[in-house]
């Protein structure tokens, strides 16, 4: 059956749905709890901290590596068709890691994990919005951390009895399999390439002018347009810098270094339960915040995505980066003694994490607009793989130095308010580049 026998029954947020599948649930299930398995390998075969996650450097080296192809390939073939593929490739290698035995092999399955990751880790879910939203892409983009909170309520609890009852390598391959199996029929039933094929416009768009641009901004619901002209923070439709213009815009290389810190910030959540075994709060500490914060992301989502979409990108990126520097001068503070801290201290923090799918993508589009949207976020995405691969070199190499988890939290602290004042300064270069430029 076709997409055009389907457009009577398909509708704009059925695409939630199909992102979920070929993005958001790989991440949430696959990905993030990856940290989870690091001090189980590594106590049962004697590796150290950089031996066991040297498969995480090489996946985002890869998959950064990856990024200039998996853009022209979304650019040229069917989104829907790439990523069953991706999602069956990446399911049976992860299935597969709860065999292996030695560090070579996992770094053999650090570079399929790379490859797959090109493709699912960031462009899908941001491309397939853009093509189908022109009004209310925060909130759209934002609505799949509900699903993904609900899972991880129980993930995290479930995943760590496991481990301890039936052992790391069979909970990996039964997480891998149910999770390929879900995936794979989310991404069948609701990925729709654009809403050209489907027989429908854009949701939002104005179809005076074939569905190419919205009528009315979310932002006080003036003309997108006109609110760019007058200065504001909402991008006009198609609007903004070439991709040629991008890269004389000093606005460009700190919002590639802003993409770079979040990555690095982020990246503390998989250093969270060997963090919290090693200090008084212990690791069920961590398992019962986790699960928490799964219930609060639930809110959490929804109303930062409608943060985003009422106050802009801009202005939205700060608070969140405010917020995790808060946050993590409390964790500082606790130094891994006192729950309430700990609690309270990550669980500001963990705002920080919206940034990855929701204020770094947001971020390009209000600063540089939609005109080249997919190619310039295509570049961003390259740098923030790579500085997921340096953030595990990092952490791992900060261990086997100090022998503690104590200088994670001071580090993190000094990102987290680097990033907020990066933000602000990035308004004001790009203001001076469109005014450089002649865009208005």
């Amino acid at each position: 059956m076709n997409d055009t026998t389907k457009k009577s029954y398909f509708n704009h947020w059925f695409i939630v749905f199909g992102v979920l599948g070929c993005n958001n649930l790989l991440i949430c299930l696959l990905c993030n709890t990856a940290g989870m398995f690091v001090t189980p390998v590594m106590d049962e075969f004697g590796w150290s901290r950089t031996a066991a996650t040297m498969y995480l450097t090489l996946f985002n080296w890869i998959a950064a590596a990856m990024q200039p192809l998996v853009g022209r390939l979304f650019d040229k073939y069917s989104i829907k068709r790439i990523m069953l593929a991706v999602i069956v490739v990446f399911g049976c290698a992860f299935i597969w890691t709860g065999t292996l035995t030695s560090p070579w092999q996992w770094n053999v399955y650090g570079v399929i994990y790379g490859v797959c990751a090109g493709f699912f880790m960031y462009l899908p879910g941001p491309v397939l919005f853009n093509r189908w939203f022109k009004q209310k892409m925060s909130l759209a983009m934002s609505l799949g951390g509900i699903v993904t909170g609900i899972i991880g309520f129980f993930l995290n609890t479930t995943l760590v009895a496991s481990i301890q009852n039936v052992g790391w390598g069979k909970t990996r391959m039964i997480l891998g399999l149910v999770t390929m199996i879900v995936c794979f029929l989310l991404t069948l039933l609701f990925v729709k390439d654009s809403p050209e094929k489907a027989g429908m416009q854009a949701y939002g768009a104005d179809p005076a002018d074939g569905g190419r641009s919205a009528g009315k901004a979310q932002a006080g619901g003036s003309d997108v347009s006109e609110n760019a002209k007058a200065g504001g923070d909402v991008p006009a439709a198609e609007e903004g810098f070439t991709y040629q213009q991008v890269w004389k815009c000093p606005a460009f290389y700190l919002v590639l270094f802003y993409g770079f810190l979040v990555i690095i910030l982020a990246s503390f959540s998989q250093q969270m339960f060997s963090y919290a075994e090693a200090m008084p709060v212990g690791v069920e500490a961590a398992a019962k915040l986790f699960a928490a914060l799964s219930i609060i992301s639930l809110a959490i989502g929804p109303v930062v995505g409608f943060m985003y979409d009422k106050i802009g990108g801009i202005a939205g990126n700060f608070i969140i980066c405010a917020l995790s520097t808060v946050g993590m001068l409390l964790m500082v503070m606790g130094n891994g003694e006192s729950l309430p801290l700990f609690y309270a201290g990550y669980g500001i923090f963990n705002v920080i994490m919206t940034s990855m799918t929701l204020g770094v993508p947001l971020l390009v589009k209000y600063v540089f607009g939609t005109r080249d949207y997919s190619k310039i976020l295509s570049k961003v995405t390259l740098v923030l793989l790579v500085s997921g691969g340096v953030a595990n070199i990092i952490y791992a190499q900060l261990y086997d130095i100090s022998g503690t988890y104590t200088t994670f939290p001071v580090m993190v602290l000094i990102l987290a308010a680097i990033s907020a004042a990066i933000v602000p300064l990035t308004s004001v270069l790009a203001k001076r580049s469109r005014k450089k430029f002649g865009i208005s």
